[in-house]
């Protein structure tokens, strides 16, 4: 577990944070809060921890934060996830005399030892009480398990469903180091801190079923997150459902939807976990790969053949809506608030890999590997493209309801999905408009 450090700070600093709300902090456009801070001052480390910050004769207050990047010669970042003050300050010579130990922690500015930690800790909890449980907390959130080597792969999978479409709409992709993963999560999206949680299942079953015109399967998991844009004019809502039929339907992992371009994207998503001929690693398509493009074409289909939209906002650059991403393995789920590396293929372009690559191993096989494939693109050309509305769907109906004919379709076979729907933020002071009872008629789908 990473040491809990004290981090000695001026009053600039302190000020700084009480700009700031106490507790967990949302990044904004920036990133995570942050100033400069000098590095000589400080033994902060890269990764995120726990510290107390002490400004002069007294500590002040408790925070998750890290050493950023660099600024300058003699300064870095000092970023904030987290925090909160103590009352009025708590005077080191009072803390001092409770013992020894708590009197050598105070006489370092660096990494506390577990004694040093546990007795300190103590101490202050007799005079915040809130603070031991607070520190626990954050530690969790600092040092989670560490993923099962069974289940991280998957995970990987959802995370990247969580963070494209958090770039694709603008938000913050810090939101996706906000994760705490625990054995009984049955998603990615259910460990984030970030985001607000809907009124869970009854909120989500409704709107579900306005979308897809049937009820959930019994055993149907759900799990859904809002997120608001820092300047609040923005939505984004993202909902995973395990085993359910847009998935079956479309053959996507991913769908999202932008309200305001009336643009539909799909992406279907693979590991690259099978074994290369050339000793690395690759991704062989196989019979469910088949049935699912089979879908994703459908899908195409059907949206090539929609009224075409006019105006400026309708124009895109390429009107396929599905894409395919095969994603490298990876080992772990600490990627920072980068999506998880991949190559990135238009439906189109990923038949023509298929083509130029099918039945050429050594035995006769088909596996795709960064090595034989010439052309691709990647996650943040993509998210870049999309989010500009350069790409997707530009029908003149509603691309909504155009999803309807295949969310309807009952099929047996399935796995997860994770829908993202962005949209402008309707106004708080229209009463129809903010949460609480509605008429069905006037209820709205999340996506």
């Amino acid at each position: 577990m990473t040491p809990i450090s004290i981090i000695p700070c001026g009053e600039d600093e302190m000020a700084y944070l009480r700009r700031l709300p106490h507790g967990p902090i949302e990044p904004d456009d920036d990133g995570w809060a942050h100033f400069t801070y000098p590095i000589a001052r400080s033994g902060l480390r890269r990764g995120w921890q726990v510290a107390f910050l002490r400004v002069g004769d007294q500590l002040r207050a408790v925070v998750i934060a890290r050493r950023g990047n660099r600024v300058g010669r003699v300064g870095s970042m000092f970023e904030v996830r987290a925090w909160r003050p103590f009352g009025s300050g708590i005077r080191v010579k009072e803390l001092q005399q409770t013992g020894l130990t708590v009197a050598n922690a105070l006489d370092r500015d660096e990494q506390l030892t577990e004694p040093q930690e546990r007795d300190l800790i103590v101490a202050l909890t007799e005079r915040e009480t809130w603070l031991a449980d607070t520190v626990e907390a954050w530690r969790r959130q600092v040092d989670p398990p560490r993923v099962p080597e069974n289940v991280v792969g998957q995970l990987s999978l959802e995370r990247d469903c969580v963070r494209m479409p958090l770039g694709l709409a603008g938000l913050p992709p810090q939101q996706v180091e906000a994760h705490a993963y625990e054995e009984s999560h049955r998603s990615y999206l259910e460990g984030l801190h970030g985001g607000v949680r809907p009124s869970e299942d009854s909120m989500i079953r409704h709107d579900w079923t306005n979308l897809t015109g049937w009820n959930p399967p019994p055993g149907t998991f759900f799990d859904g997150r809002t997120f608001t844009s820092p300047s609040g004019r923005n939505q984004l809502t993202l909902i995973y459902a395990n085993r359910e039929r847009p998935e079956h339907a479309t053959g996507a992992d991913l769908i999202y939807i932008d309200k305001t371009r009336n643009a539909v994207v799909l992406i279907q998503y693979k590991r690259m976990a099978d074994r290369a001929p050339d000793g690395g690693t690759g991704y062989r398509p196989d019979e469910q790969l088949r049935k699912e493009l089979d879908r994703m074409r459908m899908v195409r289909d059907w949206f090539a053949g929609q009224p075409r939209a006019q105006g400026t906002d309708a124009f895109r650059l390429h009107a396929d809506p599905c894409f395919i991403k095969l994603c490298d393995p990876v080992i772990d789920l600490d990627l920072g608030t980068a999506p998880v590396p991949g190559m990135v293929f238009p439906l189109d372009l990923f038949d023509e890999v298929h083509k130029e690559l099918k039945g050429i191993g050594p035995r006769g096989g088909t596996c795709i590997t960064r090595r034989n494939v010439s052309r691709s693109l990647s996650s943040t050309y993509l998210v870049d493209m999309v989010k500009g509305g350069w790409l997707g769907t530009h029908t003149a109906e509603d691309g909504m309801k155009a999803l309807l004919h295949y969310c309807r379709q009952a099929l047996d076979e399935g796995k997860s999905l994770t829908m993202a729907r962005v949209r402008k933020r309707r106004p708080k002071l229209k009463a129809a408009t903010t949460p609480g009872p509605a008429t069905p008629a006037k209820q709205t789908p999340l996506f």
